[in-house]
């Protein structure tokens, strides 16, 4: 807020009026000259403390993501065991655990990448103040990370789903056709399981400081090719996709 009095004297020439006209002139342009380099400064601070939250929450999700991947590594040699199991069982009906293939597993956990602070950096506008670059690099970031929370959380929900409808009885007193239901709730879950690899491997090619990232060979256990991810796996992928779409009109680019 400006405030501008009135001079105390009169000007009593054409002179004194112009000089009384630049000089107030001149007072505002210092004024708001200083008002602006106020929010300028202001602005320069708030983005640079938004920068550190987003190396922070970077350097966070850099963790989870090996850690992810360390549990794809666990976990789909595990998926695969029960599945062997449960195949043994559909051939020999009523068999006791000492002879089946392998043992029950169902151990599962995922860490979903964090977001808080770009969700605080484009509810307060600071994005506006960086650079386009920076501000859109970040932005396809997070937009790939909502792509791999959504997998992740999709690999959760169909592995526990496979997991409670198997200990609703004993393994091997499942009817054929509950056999042929778990066998198709844990084909799920290793379809899940490759989906959240592919996406890892997609987050990796443009962001290579997140890895390490599963191998083909560990991908190809689920029945995953070189090339492309099975029908099912692909299916998740997509819906990951619309998932991230819809998030991404909801909070709108932070542009």
């Amino acid at each position: 807020m400006l405030d501008i009095h009135p001079a105390r004297h009169a000007a009593n020439t054409w002179r004194d009026f112009f000089i009384h006209i630049a000089t107030i002139v001149v007072g505002l342009m210092i004024a708001v000259g200083l008002e602006q380099a106020v929010e300028h400064m202001h602005d320069l601070k708030r983005v640079a403390e938004t920068r550190s939250a987003l190396e922070t929450e970077r350097l966070i999700n850099i963790n989870r993501f090996d850690a992810n991947t360390k549990e794809f590594s666990r976990e789909m040699p595990m998926l695969i065991n029960n599945r062997a199991v449960f195949a043994y069982l559909r051939q020999h009906p009523l068999a006791p655990e000492s002879e089946w293939p392998a043992k029950l597993e169902w151990y599962e956990i995922f860490f979903v990448p964090r977001d808080s602070a770009w969700i605080r950096a484009q509810q307060d506008n600071v994005l506006s103040h960086m650079p386009d670059a920076e501000a859109r690099r970040t932005a396809g970031l997070y937009r790939e990370l909502d792509v791999l929370a959504s997998v992740l959380r999709d690999k959760m929900k169909t592995v526990h789903e496979a997991a409670t409808y198997a200990i609703t009885k004993q393994p091997s007193q499942l009817s054929p056709d509950e056999i042929d239901r778990e066998i198709e709730l844990i084909d799920k879950g290793l379809a899940a399981c490759e989906a959240v690899a592919w996406e890892q491997r997609a987050l990796n090619r443009s962001f290579p400081d997140f890895d390490p990232v599963p191998t083909f060979e560990e991908m190809h256990m689920g029945g995953s090719s070189h090339n492309e991810p099975t029908p099912d796996a692909n299916r998740i992928i997509d819906e990951a996709h619309a998932y991230a779409n819809k998030l991404e009109a909801e909070r709108g680019d932070g542009k």
